[in-house]
């Protein structure tokens, strides 16, 4: 029973490794960043940059640690007062300096994730 549960789970895994993903709860958007959790000997420091399409004073900057063998962190925003259109939300890992990006549609008719 357990290898059952246990190669879907390995496998989600490897299908989200070093990969970010938004969605929407209530009133506000949460992305988490997926990493492969056999690269994580050791801390990672990674950086979220959420990049407004018209209003530069809306970006923000958040570094965050992920302690060694957690595989994803996250970090959300509320929906209330940020500005429409298309967002733009960058994962930076400070050690590796890889980067991974997503977008979303944020308009006044709701929300809509790429």
């Amino acid at each position: 029973m357990k290898k059952s549960i246990l190669l879907p789970l390995l496998f989600v895994n490897l299908l989200f490794a070093n990969s970010v993903s938004c969605e929407i709860e209530e009133n506000r958007i949460t992305c988490t960043y997926f990493l492969d959790r056999s690269d994580n000997i050791k801390d990672i420091t990674i950086r979220f940059e959420w990049i407004s399409p018209t209003d530069p004073n809306d970006n923000r900057v958040k570094e965050i640690v992920i302690p060694s063998n957690y595989g994803l962190v996250y970090d959300y925003r509320f929906t209330q007062g940020r500005a429409d259109g298309n967002w733009i939300v960058k994962v930076t890992n400070l050690d590796s300096n890889q980067t991974t990006q997503t977008s979303f549609d944020l308009n006044q008719s709701g929300l809509e994730l790429y």
